[in-house]
């Protein structure tokens, strides 16, 4: 965290390093209005220590920056670059095996390399499309270690490929974007495809005048650009001294291809736009192997850091969430305990209501399905001559039973034929004659019917 808050105190410096010279600019946000003009070019005899140190203190005197962090971007020359087609491989593995065999890819390459890669193609096709950029590891390690010495922070370290693309896409509006940078030296050309804003191919060209390169490269190679199979026309801005600029581009326009310009103060020398653009680019970085191991370990730490002060956070949130159920647990059961008595109330009202309910039902239930039979007897009683009396009565579903004495039995038939609730009437026995004291004769009768309307279910008592 110390070392964060120092860092963020230091001035930064953006410095664009070629095989001949350093250029030097202040960026960043603690540059004013004053001092975020201030640059510095600084030649350098060669690629030495002792060179660069020098090269280092003259910028450090000349731009008043005692303590810096710097962003560093290095020029062709001192760094390839190279589009390759590889095996499905994650890119610390393409990193390995390319620094392994740099002699292999990069044919300039005579010493260790330090090689940075960027997908370009699609994520998930095989092979997959590499763009790769590799500069000695001598020279990454040397910036670093001199950087140290004078008092200084190397933050990254890019290729000026990725800057300038950077350069180009936050300078132009989206529709004057340029699809190709052409950077335009004294005896090279180099043409660099942009996919999304990002190069994804440099094509370099040597021997002759730019003018004569141009004429003869961008003419072959240029139209037939991706862009411009696709419809989109090919845009180019042009990277060089001014010498060497006013010749590629009329070349240019005479093979009938857009070019666009940076917008006036940006200007198009090579070291003065890397080294204005490489604080905000965000490319292939070129990392020696123990400041990426370095990193890495770092890395671990902060995210060791964040998982515990996460796991803490969480803890307490749990913590927090159980308080505050607790707390509502204890207030709900001071809010039943207050109503309990009248919820106990309340629930022997209704025990009471619930019992009246099924009494009531119950003789709602007798009333509707009591049985008729007084209805009957009425009727029997009511229709049963006079002379005529009952011995039985007995019922059973919807028939009726009679047996009984009468001076005349076929009155009694007649009569309970007339009863509208009795049909069916017939005789169950003989008709007998009995004498009773006094010689007066009677008659015994049985006779059954059928009972008319709903029956009653059960038997009278």
């Amino acid at each position: 965290m110390s070392e964060t808050r120092e860092q963020s105190a230091r001035a930064r410096i953006g410095l664009a390093i070629g095989p001949r010279a350093i250029w030097a600019a202040r960026v960043g946000r603690l540059a004013t209005a004053s001092t975020s003009e201030q640059s510095s070019v600084v030649e350098l005899e060669d690629i030495s220590r002792a060179s660069i140190e020098r090269a280092f203190r003259t910028v450090q005197t000349q731009l008043g920056a005692p303590a810096a962090v710097l962003d560093v971007a290095l020029l062709p020359r001192l760094v390839q670059a190279r589009d390759l087609r590889l095996p499905r491989l994650g890119l610390n593995e393409v990193r390995r095996v390319m620094a392994h065999a740099a002699t292999k890819y990069f044919f300039a390459a005579r010493e260790p390399q330090t090689v940075g890669a960027r997908r370009t193609g699609k994520g998930r096709e095989s092979p997959m499309r590499v763009f790769t950029v590799a500069s000695p590891t001598f020279l990454i390690e040397l910036l670093f270690e001199v950087a140290h010495e004078i008092g200084w922070q190397v933050d990254s370290v890019q290729s000026a490929y990725d800057v300038w693309a950077e350069a180009a896409r936050s300078s132009f509006p989206r529709n004057r974007r340029p699809t190709w940078l052409v950077h335009a030296g004294p005896d090279v050309l180099e043409g660099i495809e942009l996919q999304n804003g990002m190069p994804a191919l440099v094509r370099r060209a040597a021997g002759g005048t730019a003018a004569a390169v141009a004429s003869k490269w961008i003419g072959n190679r240029m139209t037939e650009a991706p862009g411009k199979q696709s419809g989109e026309p090919v845009r180019v801005a042009v990277i060089g001294r001014e010498v060497d600029v006013a010749g590629v581009r009329s070349e240019l326009a005479a093979a009938h291809v857009e070019t666009v310009e940076f917008p006036h103060g940006d200007g198009c020398d090579p070291g003065h736009l890397a080294a204005r653009w490489v604080e905000r680019t965000a490319g292939t970085e070129l990392i020696p192997n123990p400041v990426r191991e370095r990193r890495v370990t770092r890395a671990r730490r902060v995210t060791l850091a964040l998982g515990a002060a996460a796991a803490v956070f969480v803890a307490m949130a749990a913590s927090a969430e159980l308080w505050g159920a607790r707390r509502q647990l204890r207030a709900l059961e001071q809010e039943r305990t207050s109503i309990r008595a009248e919820v106990e109330a309340a629930v022997a009202e209704r025990e009471v209501l619930l019992e009246l309910t099924g009494r009531l039902n119950t003789l709602s239930t007798a009333e509707t399905t009591a049985p008729r039979w007084s209805n009957v007897l009425a009727s029997v009683a009511q229709h049963l001559p006079e002379d005529a009396h009952l011995l039985a009565f007995r019922a059973s579903a919807d028939s009726l039973f009679l047996e009984g004495l009468a001076d005349r039995a076929a009155g009694v038939f007649e009569a309970m034929q007339a009863a509208p609730d009795i049909l069916g009437v017939r005789a169950r026995a003989p008709i007998r004659r009995e004498l009773l004291s006094g010689n007066r004769a009677i008659e015994r009768f049985a006779l059954g019917a059928q009972l008319g309307g709903a029956a009653p279910t059960e038997e009278p008592q």
